[in-house]
């Protein structure tokens, strides 16, 4: 669970590296033909995320859920799993058409089961999407006020999709820590934010 929790959590990085490329390419067109100073900035959102109570909220959230559809799954299992036994143990001794008709059920549980499961996960998506998506939001309103408080005209993402995107920036143009005091949020020491 935690694995795709932090693949969600991700997503408020998650754009195309290209626009990231062309992004930067504007930047430095844009200041070069404007001929005035910007001020850039970047944040660690997966940082400022799992510093948020919120975050522990969803994770609980997220893992209840999980477990009660985990359990749904594990009851139909074990009733195909006693169904395609006791058919097999019995087999030999039924009438034909009852056999047919048994595996016939039995394939019917198996089809059930896998349905169920497929259903199962896109409804956990749509849960972390439905819990994550205020969460994302609440930051990047953060992340918007600090940069009109503290004159940025652009802050980056520090990561996309896990991946680091900035070769060097110095730390003071870091503004995770504002982030997180802008949310009411005492920061973490320097060394969880990276």
């Amino acid at each position: 669970m935690k694995r795709t929790t932090t693949r969600r959590i991700s997503q408020i990085n998650n754009f195309p590296l290209t626009t990231f490329i062309l992004t930067l390419a504007t930047l430095a067109s844009f200041s070069a033909s404007a001929q005035t100073s910007s001020k850039l900035g970047y944040a660690n959102a997966d940082y400022i995320f799992s510093q948020l109570p919120d975050a522990k909220q969803v994770e609980a959230t997220l893992k209840a859920t999980s477990e009660q559809l985990n359990n749904m799954i594990n009851a139909k299992d074990l009733e195909w799993k006693k169904k395609f036994t006791d058919y097999t143990a019995n087999q030999n001794n039924m009438l034909e058409a009852v056999r047919n008709n048994t595996l016939n059920e039995i394939e019917q549980l198996q089809e059930n089961v896998n349905k169920f499961k497929q259903e199962a996960q896109a409804e956990l998506q749509r849960k972390e999407q439905q819990l994550l998506q205020p969460v994302y939001q609440k930051i990047l309103k953060a992340i918007a006020d600090v940069a009109k408080e503290n004159g940025y005209t652009v802050i980056l993402s520090q990561r996309v999709s896990g991946t680091p995107t900035l070769l060097h920036a110095g730390e003071e143009d870091n503004v995770s820590d504002m982030v997180l005091k802008k949310l009411g949020i005492p920061p973490q020491p320097s060394a969880t934010k990276n």
